[in-house]
């Protein structure tokens, strides 16, 4: 262990020894006590190794609705993005060796009209993306990959519907962000204030694209959706990240009622370290401009990259 991983491994030990008494001295209780008292961070243990610039871990806040939530009174579960109610949005975040996955799918409302319930559709895609990650050995740069086994889950357990999704994968060894954007949901990245990256919405025509499961009934093991469709109807965009960028992940709940100007006023309007105001100041802009038209669903993440912390 390097002299600065020993310095910040004692204050951890000094910060939880109130807490854990002698358990402090295990690791295993230490991790614990940090997931515990710092629940939206994704933590990376050390292997003994020092820190590099380019090992990075993300903090993150939520805020949402569902437009079937009467008034403008928000539910506290809704800044919590397992168990909060953000209609036909879904929202994810988790990892594996590789990399950090933060994803939101927003399933196509119209299927209502033919019996499929989208929420259903974007909870079990994102649900599915989690399993798979943990599971096999998905890569940073293989989110078109990730999604593909995704869908391929829901058909063979018979789960129709269609939606949009966004990915971000983090890659756990380097400063890279890799991203992949299917339809009208999206990202932000600021830095020093300003977007310096954003996804692009695929369209066809004036729909966006969408990943779907069709007539799953009649799956017999062969998929209808390819890794190269995905692919050829996404976003795809490859950056590094530094310490302290924002990114702002939502679907066209936010984006379609909000510019990008007034997001960026709203980030810029918050301490660096208050995710949660922010998320909370970009939904409460979102309510209030669905002035002429139906509220639809929305979902907010705010992440922000920082240093990786010792535990």
């Amino acid at each position: 262990m390097s002299e600065m991983e020993s310095k910040c491994d004692a204050l951890i030990r000094t910060l939880a020894n109130s807490y854990l008494g002698k358990n402090a001295n295990n690791l295993h209780t230490r991790q614990h006590y940090c997931q515990h008292h710092f629940p939206n961070t994704v933590f990376h243990p050390f292997n003994n190794q020092a820190v590099s610039q380019n090992n990075f871990c993300v903090r993150f806040a939520v805020n949402g609705l569902s437009k079937f939530t009467k008034g403008s009174s928000i539910p506290q579960m809704n800044r919590s993005i397992q168990a909060g109610d953000f209609g036909d949005d879904s929202g994810m975040i988790a990892e594996n060796s590789n990399c950090i996955v933060i994803g939101l799918a927003d399933g196509a409302g119209g299927n209502r009209n033919i019996g499929i319930d989208p929420q259903v559709f974007s909870r079990s895609l994102l649900s599915y993306s989690v399993e798979i990650l943990k599971n096999e050995d998905i890569r940073p740069n293989q989110m078109a990959k990730l999604a593909c086994k995704s869908i391929h889950t829901l058909e063979s357990k018979r789960i129709d519907g269609s939606g949009t999704l966004c990915l971000l994968a983090l890659n756990k060894n380097t400063n890279l962000m890799h991203a992949l954007n299917i339809g009208d949901s999206g990202f932000r990245l600021f830095r020093n204030g300003s977007i310096v990256h954003k996804s692009e919405a695929t369209m066809a025509g004036s729909s966006p694209k969408q990943l779907y499961v069709s007539d799953s009934s009649s799956y017999s093991g062969i998929s209808f959706v390819t890794e190269e469709e995905i692919l050829q109807d996404s976003d795809q965009r490859e950056f590094p990240v530094q310490k302290n960028d924002i990114v702002i992940l939502s679907s066209d709940g936010l984006y379609d009622v909000v510019s990008d100007n007034v997001i960026e006023s709203i980030v810029n309007s918050f301490d660096e370290r208050d995710l949660q105001g922010m998320a909370d100041e970009l939904l409460s802009k979102a309510m209030k401009s669905y002035v002429h038209t139906q509220r639809d669903d929305i979902l907010i993440i705010v992440c922000k990259i920082e240093p990786k912390r010792l535990l």
